[in-house]
């Protein structure tokens, strides 16, 4: 579907998410995703908020500027590409001195996924161990990401929960890993799955449960799975 920009009426919205000055923007949206051609003159902005239930892509077509992400800052400038993860924060700023412009994309979440992404990323990093829906959820986000994007979602996800405090969680996400490894469409995992880096992971992991025979059990599994699919890893 063909989206004309030049067709549609400038919008004028000040103090965008309690930004400085105006934001012009030309919107297209269906009610679930938001596609927009956005424009903040020197010194606008848009105020920091949250992505409670959608991630965001901005593409800079002309112009400077920055983006508060998280706890960092991102100088952006045309030709580079931003991205809002699903649960993440972010602002723009115009600090340039001409208008910024650019190309945002907001797109809505699968709502039964977004609850696995959510929950965790509020998982605490403990050593101690934790209650049986944590391991629920990360089993899910390894079997239950179906397309493109929730694959990538869940793995990095994952790989990130292999550097938390608690060994359990990190032997669950390794194990998660490989389910996932096994139930995928290997076109997906091909440009998405690090096989070589999840194997270190698994390795470095066995080294370090001692004798903990459900964690090695369960790494076993796990490499077991990515032979299964990687004949060689």
């Amino acid at each position: 579907m063909k989206i004309n920009f030049e067709n549609m009426e400038t919008q004028v919205l000040p103090q965008f998410k309690g930004g400085e000055g105006d934001f012009l923007v030309k919107m297209f949206t269906d009610g679930v995703g938001k596609i927009m051609r956005g424009t903040l003159e020197p010194g606008a902005s848009i105020g920091y908020h949250k992505h409670e239930d959608n991630c965001e892509i901005i593409y800079i077509i002309s112009g400077a500027g920055k983006c508060r992400y998280e706890n960092s800052e991102e100088m952006l400038a045309a030709g580079d590409c931003h991205y809002c993860l699903t649960g993440r924060s972010h602002s723009l700023i115009n600090n340039g001195v001409e208008n910024l412009e650019f190309f945002a994309v907001v797109c809505q979440m699968n709502g039964f996924y977004t609850d696995y992404i959510e929950k965790t990323l509020q998982f605490p990093d403990t050593e101690e161990r934790p209650g049986q829906e944590v391991f629920d959820v990360i089993f899910s986000l390894g079997r239950d990401a179906e397309n493109w994007d929730e694959v990538k979602y869940a793995y990095d996800l994952l790989i990130s929960l292999t550097e938390k405090k608690c060994q359990d969680v990190r032997v669950y996400a390794l194990a998660a890993l490989g389910v996932m490894a096994t139930l995928k469409k290997k076109r997906i995992l091909k440009k998405i799955f690090n096989k070589k880096k999840v194997r270190s992971l698994i390795e470095r992991e066995r080294a370090s449960c001692g004798e903990n025979e459900w964690a090695r059990g369960t790494l076993e599994c796990a490499l077991s799975d990515l032979k299964r699919v990687y004949h060689r890893i």
